[in-house]
């Protein structure tokens, strides 16, 4: 389920974490554990993140939620470190940024605790991500330019195209278009290269608004950009990428219109 889910096979990665789920209906744990990790949990939380993009916002929060609650019923500190950062994620997309506060928080003290140090530092780059998505730019830019400064230090580039797609938004939006489309291009580059597609139709999105924010707007590079976000989440069931992505080129045609 976690393999469909990453490479953007939302409709395929569903039916695996329902499967997983199932199987695992019976126990009286919160989830069979094997080598430590609780896949219950880890099921669970994966198919949040698949509802969420399927366009089932309100149950993928609730799920979230109930996740992180039962993150604290296992020991082992790395199933829950996955369980509240991949809520986290959930709530990040829906812009609860206060929940989403709550739960890295609980992230880096526990990835504190246990010494877990990449996850240390990809909790303190979310906190700067949620400073920017609530409009602080010049409070979190800097906090997720540092996070993956470190992420790449140490070698641990699971989440940095991520983090310069937000980035990538933060500076366009403070008018350094020219560093901002860099960062989104590689963004791009990063995933393609890296396999963990499902994020693809929101970062050509992202691209088109950082070519639009420039002094000399590329209309026709961005309408591209825009009807292959739309091309690829049609053909990956994400429903949530297909809205943002429909909406900006609705915008778009208007206005050249």
């Amino acid at each position: 389920g976690t393999s469909h889910h990453m490479i953007g096979e939302q409709v395929e990665a569903r039916a695996e974490f329902e499967a997983a789920l199932r199987a695992s209906a019976g126990s009286k744990q919160i989830g069979p554990t094997y080598f430590g990790f609780d896949h219950r949990l880890r099921a669970k939380v994966g198919l949040a993140r698949t509802l969420w993009l399927q366009g089932h916002a309100r149950q993928a929060v609730r799920t979230a939620h109930d996740m992180g609650v039962q993150a604290d019923g296992t020991e082992h500190a790395v199933t829950r470190c996955i369980t509240l950062i991949w809520a986290v994620s959930v709530l990040l997309w829906n812009g609860d940024f206060d929940d989403a506060e709550a739960y890295v928080d609980r992230f880096i003290a526990l990835a504190e605790a246990h010494s877990l140090k990449p996850y240390q530092l990809i909790g303190r780059g979310v906190k700067g991500e949620i400073d920017i998505r609530r409009g602080d730019i010049e409070r979190g830019a800097p906090v997720v330019q540092d996070s993956l400064r470190a992420l790449h230090a140490a070698h641990y580039e699971m989440v940095t195209s991520s983090f310069n797609a937000v980035l990538a938004e933060a500076l366009a939006a403070s008018g350094r278009e020219a560093q901002a489309f860099e960062l989104i291009a590689a963004a791009i580059r990063g995933v393609e290269a890296g396999g963990d597609l499902y994020s693809l139709p929101e970062m050509l999105r992202i691209q088109a608004r950082v070519r639009l924010a420039m002094a000399d707007p590329d209309w026709a590079a961005a309408e591209t950009d825009l009807l292959s976000a739309l091309e690829w989440s049609g053909r990956q069931g994400a429903l949530a990428w297909e809205l943002r992505a429909a909406t900006d080129l609705a915008a778009l045609w208007a206005e050249r219109c």
